[in-house]
Protein backbone atom coordinates (compact mmCIF):
# COMPACT_ATOMS: atom_id res chain seq x y z
CA UNK A 1 0.00 0.00 0.00
CA UNK A 2 3.01 2.46 0.69
CA UNK A 3 3.82 2.38 -2.83
CA UNK A 4 0.80 3.40 -4.01
CA UNK A 5 0.67 6.29 -1.59
CA UNK A 6 4.41 6.82 -2.93
CA UNK A 7 2.99 7.18 -6.57
CA UNK A 8 0.47 9.49 -6.23
CA UNK A 9 2.46 11.61 -3.93
CA UNK A 10 4.62 11.56 -6.89
CA UNK A 11 2.32 12.63 -9.28
CA UNK A 12 0.03 14.99 -7.15
CA UNK A 13 1.31 16.15 -3.95
CA UNK A 14 0.49 15.39 -0.47
CA UNK A 15 -1.70 12.43 -0.22
CA UNK A 16 -3.96 11.62 3.47
CA UNK A 17 -5.54 8.45 3.87
CA UNK A 18 -9.15 8.91 4.64
CA UNK A 19 -10.37 5.91 6.15
CA UNK A 20 -8.91 1.40 5.93
CA UNK A 21 -11.53 -0.66 5.38
CA UNK A 22 -12.21 -4.51 5.21
CA UNK A 23 -14.87 -6.83 3.85
CA UNK A 24 -16.19 -8.98 6.61
CA UNK A 25 -17.07 -12.66 5.98
CA UNK A 26 -20.61 -11.84 6.02
CA UNK A 27 -20.20 -8.98 3.36
CA UNK A 28 -18.15 -11.66 1.79
CA UNK A 29 -20.70 -14.09 1.72
CA UNK A 30 -22.98 -11.86 0.23
CA UNK A 31 -20.92 -10.48 -2.50
CA UNK A 32 -20.20 -14.44 -3.58
CA UNK A 33 -23.60 -15.77 -3.39
CA UNK A 34 -24.71 -12.20 -5.66
CA UNK A 35 -22.03 -12.81 -8.15
CA UNK A 36 -22.98 -16.50 -9.06
CA UNK A 37 -26.78 -15.56 -9.55
CA UNK A 38 -25.32 -12.98 -11.57
CA UNK A 39 -23.98 -15.66 -13.29
CA UNK A 40 -26.09 -17.86 -13.61
CA UNK A 41 -28.74 -15.69 -15.05
CA UNK A 42 -26.30 -14.59 -17.59
CA UNK A 43 -25.51 -17.87 -18.59
CA UNK A 44 -29.39 -18.63 -18.98
CA UNK A 45 -30.07 -15.48 -21.34
CA UNK A 46 -27.21 -17.00 -23.42
CA UNK A 47 -29.24 -20.25 -23.89
CA UNK A 48 -31.58 -19.07 -26.55
CA UNK A 49 -29.07 -16.46 -28.65
CA UNK A 50 -27.05 -19.88 -28.88
CA UNK A 51 -29.53 -22.31 -29.81
CA UNK A 52 -30.71 -19.89 -32.59
CA UNK A 53 -27.49 -19.53 -34.54
CA UNK A 54 -27.51 -23.54 -34.51
CA UNK A 55 -30.95 -23.51 -35.98
CA UNK A 56 -29.79 -20.75 -38.63
CA UNK A 57 -26.73 -22.75 -39.75
CA UNK A 58 -28.66 -25.64 -40.76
Amino acid sequence: MARIETAIEAKAGEVTKQRDELIGPSLGEELRRDALIALGVALVAQLPTRSCRRCRAR
